[in-house]
């Protein structure tokens, strides 16, 4: 136990994809196993108070008087599509760092940037990066509070799902994937409660 302890107080930590290498010890694996499961600190409590304004909006929406209610819920919703205008931005700087990540691994070469910038670029995860803006924009376009709710939560259910599949393909470290479960869940459910309440009160 205590040698299984000091292995794993080694953790050195890697880069996101890496596997570990055949012949490894169980301390080893284990090491690099949460090592990058760990939400660095920075991430974590920035991504916590980008929820807040969700928070606020929502609540200001639920109990505050007119016209304040009438103001959070337009600001709730405005928020919700920039969130997500800001997360095609991650995607779309995730396909282009694979692709330019790619060119000197794929030849074995760390090659020249020239030659990086070269690599050939997802076309459909470019493509994919720029949906979820795409619907927080729709959100924004209509009439019905309630229903443009429904489209940021569908907006945010479909993000996450991607997200997910992205870590699993090792285009981004493991910690991304439970930072963005923690988020996201928190997000889908006060834009739920904030539905419900609207769908209630009409």
């Amino acid at each position: 136990m205590r040698g299984s302890q000091a292995g794993i107080g080694a953790c050195t930590g890697g880069r996101f994809g890496d596997r570990p290498e055949p012949g490894s010890s169980l301390s080893d694996t284990f090491c690099m196993n949460s090592t990058a499961r760990a939400i660095p600190r920075t991430a974590l409590l920035l991504g916590w108070a980008g929820v807040l304004p969700f928070a606020a909006t929502a609540l200001a929406s639920i109990v505050g008087p007119e016209p304040l209610a009438s103001f959070a819920g337009k600001a709730l919703l405005g928020y919700g599509a920039v969130i997500l205008g800001f997360m095609s931005g991650v995607q779309w700087g995730i396909a282009m760092f694979v692709g330019y990540q790619g060119a000197g691994a794929r030849s074995g070469d760390a090659g020249s940037d020239e030659r990086r910038v070269a690599a050939p670029v997802d076309r459909g995860r470019l493509a994919i990066s720029v949906v979820p803006a795409l619907v927080g924009f729709g959100a924004l376009l209509i009439p019905s509070g309630t229903f443009a709710l429904g489209v940021l939560i569908a907006g945010f259910a479909g993000l996450l799902a991607y997200d997910l599949a992205t870590v699993r393909a090792g285009r981004a470290p493991a910690w991304y994937g439970s930072l963005r479960v923690q988020l996201t869940s928190a997000v889908i459910a006060i834009l739920g409660v904030a539905m419900v309440t609207a769908v209630i009160a009409a």
